[in-house]
C-alpha cells in the first residue's frame, strides 16, 4: 500500500538468482562485472558473458537488466550491446568533476547500442509543458525527413481558439477528450507528434500510439527548467502557479516513464537531434 507508481529493483549475484526475481520489482542488477576493492568478499565476477546471459534471462521475465560492479564508462558500449538497460558506475559518478556529461555520453552510447526508434518510423514526444518538445520535434522532423505535428495546435484548429480558452469556457476534461478525439489523425502515417503535458497520462491514448506503430520518447526535461521557460505564460493555463506545476509534473511521472526516456543533461535540441538521429541507420 502507498508504493503506486514506485519502480523497486533488486541485485543479483548468480545464475540461479536471475530467474527468481521478486515480481514486485521491474528492475534488477546483474554482477558484480568484475572484483570491486570495497567488495572484496562479494561474489565472483559475471563478466561479459554472464551479463549477456543474465540480460537474457531477466528480460524473458519482464525485468530492465542493470549491470552493476566495478564499471566506468569505458564499460558502457559493451553493457549495452549484451543487453543492458542501464549500468551502475558508482566509483566514476563519485570522482568525476561533471556527472552530467558522464550520464550525456552513457546515454549516447545506449543510444548507439540500441537505437530508440528506426529510421522512417513515427516517433510521439511526450513530457512537461515547457520541456521543449516542439523545438525538439520540429528539428527532428526535418532531420529525419519527416513532417512534424503538434495535437495542440491541432486542437486549437478543430476549435478555432487557444487551448487557454478551451480551458476557461469548456474545462480540463473536455480539452482531455479533445486529445483523445483527434490524436488518431496524427498517427495516420510516421510523423514526428508533440504532445501535450497530459495527454500520456490517458490509457487509450498509449493504446492508439502503440497500434500505429509509432516510438514514443519522453523528454525529460527538469521541472524547475521547464517553469523557467514558461511559468506564467498567459497561453499555458496549467503553468500559472509553480508549486501546482511541480506537483502535477511529478505526478504524471509514473505515466511518463513508461516511455524511453530522454535525458537533455543541459544540452541544446539540435545536439540532442544529432545523438538521437546519429544512432539510426538510413
Amino acid at each position: 500500500p502507498g508504493l503506486a507508481g514506485v519502480h523497486l529493483g533488486t541485485s543479483t549475484h548468480e545464475p540461479g538468482e536471475w530467474g527468481g526475481a521478486d515480481p514486485a520489482c521491474d528492475h534488477a542488477g546483474i554482477g558484480p562485472f568484475r572484483s570491486t576493492a570495497t567488495k572484496s568478499d562479494h561474489a565472483a565476477p559475471v563478466g561479459l558473458d554472464g551479463l549477456r546471459a543474465g540480460c537474457t534471462a531477466l528480460r524473458d521475465q519482464g525485468l530492465a537488466p542493470i549491470a552493476i560492479g566495478g564499471l566506468t564508462l569505458a564499460d558502457a558500449a559493451d553493457c549495452f550491446e549484451a543487453g543492458a538497460e542501464s549500468l551502475a558506475m558508482v566509483g566514476e559518478l563519485h570522482r568525476t568533476s561533471d556527472p552530467a556529461a558522464l550520464g550525456w555520453e552513457a546515454q549516447r552510447l545506449r543510444w548507439l547500442a540500441r537505437p530508440p526508434f528506426r529510421r522512417g518510423q513515427g516517433l510521439v514526444l511526450l513530457g512537461g509543458s515547457g520541456a521543449g518538445k516542439s523545438t525538439l520535434g520540429r528539428l527532428l522532423a526535418k532531420d529525419l525527413d519527416l513532417p512534424f505535428q503538434d495535437l495542440d495546435d491541432l486542437i486549437e484548429a478543430d476549435q478555432g481558439c487557444p487551448v487557454g480558452a478551451i480551458f476557461a469556457t469548456q474545462g480540463e476534461a473536455a480539452f482531455r477528450a479533445l486529445e483523445s478525439a483527434l490524436l488518431p489523425a496524427l498517427l495516420a502515417s510516421p510523423a514526428v507528434v508533440a504532445l501535450g503535458g497530459g495527454a500520456w497520462e490517458a490509457p487509450a491514448n498509449r493504446q492508439a500510439v502503440a497500434e500505429a506503430g509509432f516510438a514514443p520518447l519522453w523528454l525529460a526535461e527538469s521541472p524547475a527548467r521547464a517553469w523557467e521557460r514558461v511559468g506564467r505564460d498567459p497561453r499555458r493555463p496549467l503553468a500559472q502557479d509553480r508549486g501546482a506545476f511541480m506537483a502535477r509534473c511529478a505526478a504524471r511521472t509514473a505515466a511518463w516513464s513508461l516511455a524511453p526516456m530522454v535525458l537533455p543533461f543541459g544540452h541544446s535540441s539540435r545536439e540532442l537531434v544529432s545523438a538521437l538521429s546519429g544512432s539510426v541507420s538510413n
